[in-house]
């Protein structure tokens, strides 16, 4: 049996605590930061508040492979009436294919995904009915 030692415990406490507040941390960190607050607002004009935050808390979830644990109704943030509550994914053992959101792939985390191209399928040649290859 192997043995934690102190330190792992105490980062696998920390961890859990942090990854449950992580969306209040992040509306906090966006509402504390002048150029993101303002692209927010400009989000939020072009569509609503509930809709931008939704949007972003998937994009945290999906950025982080969270797991959703509940509603915390008092979150620090004031761009915030509620938010989900998370808890990192347990793995057996992490892999290279990982299933990684398109638009987390590359340089541009907010990148919208791109369509894929759709191939015409081949047409298949027409066989004509027994009664109109001219048999008789």
């Amino acid at each position: 049996m192997v043995m934690e030692s102190k330190t792992e415990k105490l980062g696998k406490k920390a961890l859990h605590k942090f990854t449950k507040r992580i969306t209040d941390e992040w509306f906090t960190f966006i509402q504390n930061d002048t150029a993101l607050m303002k692209e927010y607002n400009e989000a939020v004009q072009e569509s609503t508040q509930q809709g931008v935050n939704s949007a972003l808390g998937k994009l945290i979830t999906e950025a982080y492979h969270l797991d959703n644990l509940g509603i915390e109704t008092k979150p620090k943030s004031t761009l915030l009436k509620k938010y989900t509550k998370h808890k990192v994914q347990r793995s057996k053992k992490p892999s290279s294919n990982d299933n990684i959101p398109e638009q987390l792939k590359g340089t541009n985390l907010f990148a919208k995904p791109q369509k894929q191209k759709k191939t015409k399928p081949s047409k298949k040649p027409q066989t004509k009915h027994p009664d109109e290859t001219g048999l008789f």
